[in-house]
């Protein structure tokens, strides 16, 4: 809830976090293997991927964990990015 306020530090948002760049990094590399099209900007499939994260452990908390995350998710990322997978 802190990241939503209109006052302080957004964190989550700084893209020099370990977290993006690691994204970031990975993303690079699977544009250049041929694995991740290139359709996107790296930058563009970070922050698809790290907004679908987001959804995905937001849903998680609403729901009080009452399913599997690791399953639900291994089920609905390749839906997701579908479009951004050559």
């Amino acid at each position: 809830s802190s990241q939503v306020v209109t006052k302080g530090d957004k964190h989550l948002q700084n893209q020099d976090r370990f977290y993006y760049q690691i994204i970031t990094q990975i993303i690079a590399e699977g544009q250049e293997r041929g694995h991740i099209s290139k359709d996107m900007t790296v930058r563009e499939v970070q922050r698809l991927y790290t907004l679908a994260e987001r959804a995905i452990i937001y849903d998680y908390c609403i729901s009080n964990g009452n399913y599997s995350l690791g399953e639900y998710t291994r089920k609905i990322m390749p839906r997701l990015f579908g479009s951004v997978k050559l």
